[in-house]
This record gives C-alpha cells, structure tokens and sequence, in this order.
C-alpha cells in the first residue's frame, strides 16, 4: 500500500494491488477484469471500493513534491451494481464500463510504462465517495496538485 493510504488503514476490509502492463500479457489490461473479478466476486449492493492508478518505479514532480500517484478513484452506485462484473470498471487504460477512457492513463499504459492498480474494499458503514473526496483533499494539501490523471476522462 503506499504510504497516501495509510490514513484508510482501519477503513479497509479488502485491498489487492494489480500490475499492468502492455507489454505482459498476463499483466495486460485485457487479462485484468479476470484478475479482478476472482479476487473481489461482486456482490448486489455490496460494491463499494476505492481505487489508485500509480506509475511502479517512477514518480510525478507535483508542485510540493513527488508521488507515483496518477489517479484517486472511487465506484459504488446502483449503475455499477448491475455489471456484477467488478473487474469491468477498471479498463480505463483502454474504455471504461461507461464509455470512458482516461487519456493520460492510457497514454501511460500504451507507451509500455508500467501501472500499478490498487482496490480498497471498503468496510460497511464507510462511504466510497466521501472517503474518496477526503482522499483528493487531502492529495490537494500535500502536493498542491490534484493527481496529474484526475479529470482526465472523456466519452468516446
């Protein structure tokens, strides 16, 4: 877990890391829903994770100083429980389940530069969408940037 997380350590029930890369086939974004989806088997109205996309032995220079962190995510929803399909979520590298592509992301992944994935399942009673506004606050404060893939989405 990188150190940013720690604060949600007593949050977690399940987290799991997964390396992406184009250039590994079983670590390719193509293989990663199966990868997923046998760690976190999808429940109805039990999804509710935060995610991180960081680069692996690199690091951004944000305005007060450097993280591997790209991206902060969070999903949970009645539109996500319907997929029952978890590992559906996280194609952002190449189209998302809603039509998305993260650009700087999938810039990152189609370049060979190798991504790590991490999934925080949270416990009940904690809310994915709040605890990921926390997170992006906090991300604020320390690096005076927001993560540099943050808002980086488009509809194709």
């Amino acid at each position: 877990m990188n150190a940013f997380f720690a604060q949600l350590k007593s949050k977690i029930e399940t987290e799991k890391s997964y390396v992406i890369s184009k250039h590994m086939q079983d670590f390719s974004v193509d293989n990663l829903a199966k990868r997923i989806n046998k760690d976190f088997p999808c429940q109805e109205n039990e999804f509710n994770v935060l995610y991180c996309y960081s680069l692996i032995n690199s690091e951004f220079l944000y305005p007060n100083g450097n993280s591997p962190i790209l991206y902060i995510g969070q999903s949970a929803g009645e539109k996500h429980h319907k997929k029952k399909d978890l590992g559906f979520r996280f194609k952002h590298c190449k189209e998302g389940s809603d039509n998305k592509i993260n650009v700087c992301l999938s810039n990152y992944y189609q370049k060979g530069m190798v991504l790590l994935l991490e999934i925080f399942s949270l416990k009940k009673g904690f809310d994915s969408k709040a605890e990921e506004k926390e997170l992006r606050k906090e991300f604020l404060k320390q690096y005076k940037s927001y993560p540099i893939a943050d808002g980086a989405s488009y509809k194709k």
